[in-house]
């Protein structure tokens, strides 16, 4: 059988309840009722995510229950049409994984301590399509990092902390359009990673781009080793790490020049007109990324 009671207003702490059915002969409960403080949700980190659910977020307030973590009470609901699990970390912080909806939006995410009174703060968590990106350019760099990558897809979001993702190695990215973004590489060892795009702690996009670090090309040797001020001189230059790539180039001191791809080890280009005095030689196989005079 089941008694159904409304509580009274009580102070926080634990209580014994006990039953009548004359006013005089009472009997207690086995378990005590303990009365919390109201649940009060005051921050969501992330607050947005991706409308195929699992964001990890970390929720911020009071009341959070230990006792009602231990005995599985503690949830999350969000618009009070999906509840889940939560996380007990301290009696302010809570974690809320996001479940799955169908589509955009944003709903409110509240906790409770007893799978039934739930907070009423509104804080809103919003779900958002991914991002899709279509291209990238260039597609490649120096595994020293430092090269501007321009990211081109739908869906960007300006004036939020949006990042571009390298297998889970983040890095601010700047905003241009909703179809146009723009990051630096960061420092990676040799490897072809997929480029996507976080925002607020959160990978969301779908991605069609793969970006190539790549140690930069090594000199060790030119021939011949000068020419007329007018350039045209045929120079082969020696050495490793070369590719052959759309933009393989020489570097005659500041000036660069398209370069023909011999073999990882050498590749020829034409010396331009320059004044007379030697310049330094680098290679470069991106128009992009060349190795510091």
């Amino acid at each position: 059988n089941t008694l159904i009671c409304m509580t009274p207003a009580l102070g926080e702490g634990a209580v014994d309840a006990s039953v009548t059915t004359d006013g005089h002969s009472y009997v207690v409960a086995l378990n005590s009722f303990e009365s919390t403080m109201a649940t009060t949700v005051s921050s969501l980190t992330p607050a947005a995510g991706p409308v195929h659910g699992g964001t990890i977020v970390t929720v911020s307030g009071v009341g959070f229950s230990e006792r009602a973590a231990k005995q599985n009470w503690l949830t999350c609901a969000f618009d009070h049409a999906s509840v889940t699990p939560a996380t007990y970390l301290n009696l302010t912080t809570v974690l809320c994984s996001t479940p799955l909806v169908s589509s955009a939006a944003k709903v409110s995410l509240e906790i409770s301590n007893n799978l039934q009174d739930f907070s009423i703060s509104r804080a809103q968590f919003e779900y958002l399509e991914p991002f899709v990106i279509d291209a990238a350019e260039p597609l490649a760099g120096p595994v020293h990092g430092g090269t501007r990558v321009v990211v081109r897809g739908s869906g960007f979001i300006s004036g939020m902390s949006m990042e571009c993702d390298f297998d889970r190695v983040r890095v601010a990215a700047t905003v241009l359009s909703s179809a146009m973004l723009l990051c630096i590489t960061p420092q990676h060892s040799e490897a072809v990673l997929p480029l996507g795009v976080a925002l607020l702690d959160t990978n969301i996009s779908i991605s069609r781009v793969a970006f190539t670090f790549q140690p930069l090309p090594i000199v060790s040797s030119i021939h011949p080793a000068n020419g007329p001020l007018a350039g045209g001189t045929r120079v082969q230059l020696n050495g490793t790490g070369f590719r052959n790539t759309i933009g393989l180039s020489c570097v005659f001191g500041s000036t660069q020049v398209s370069a023909r791809f011999v073999s990882s080890e050498a590749v020829n280009c034409t010396a331009p007109s320059h004044s007379i005095g030697a310049v330094s030689i680098r290679a470069a196989n991106d128009e992009h990324t060349v190795r510091p005079a």
